[in-house]
């Protein structure tokens, strides 16, 4: 199983278990539930999603993400929010050297795979489009993703 089909599979599991926690549908950028993407001493990729973890509120207050509190072999982080369309502070995921996944609770679920690749912001998108407000939303958080990264 590769890292992606391992994400996707993690963001499907977290979001049939988000389906019926209360209160599912909150703000437009709320963790739902994350999990984290665990390295095995095999090579293999397992998750474990904690509750009350939340990528937003680790990366919300100033500064880089701290990482002292991440296991050692977490390699990523997949998260279920209401919009796919990724927060500012989530290059600090990507910058601290992990994957995040994000997927959203629309019907048609999609996943998006963000990447940080030779200082730019790279993404994925699984199973569906973005609409055009989307697309405009994402592409003003990628200019500031990478405005953050110029310094």
């Amino acid at each position: 199983m590769t890292m992606r089909t391992l994400t996707q599979a993690i963001a499907i599991s977290v979001l049939a278990g988000a389906a019926v926690l209360p209160g599912a549908v909150q703000a437009e950028n709320r963790d739902i539930n994350c999990s984290m993407i665990k390295k095995t001493e095999n090579g293999k990729f397992t998750y474990s999603s904690n509750p009350g973890f939340s990528i937003l509120r680790l990366t919300a207050p100033d500064g880089p993400m701290p990482s002292d509190i991440i296991p050692e072999n977490v390699v990523g982080f997949a998260c279920v929010r209401q919009n796919i369309v990724p927060d500012e502070n989530d290059i600090e995921v990507l910058q601290a050297g992990y994957s995040l996944t994000l997927a959203d609770t629309k019907e048609t679920f999609r996943t998006m795979q963000l990447s940080l690749v030779d200082g730019k912001i790279a993404y994925e998108i699984s199973g569906g489009t973005l609409s055009k407000k989307e697309t405009k939303k994402l592409d003003k958080v990628i200019a500031k993703m990478q405005a953050r990264i110029a310094g």
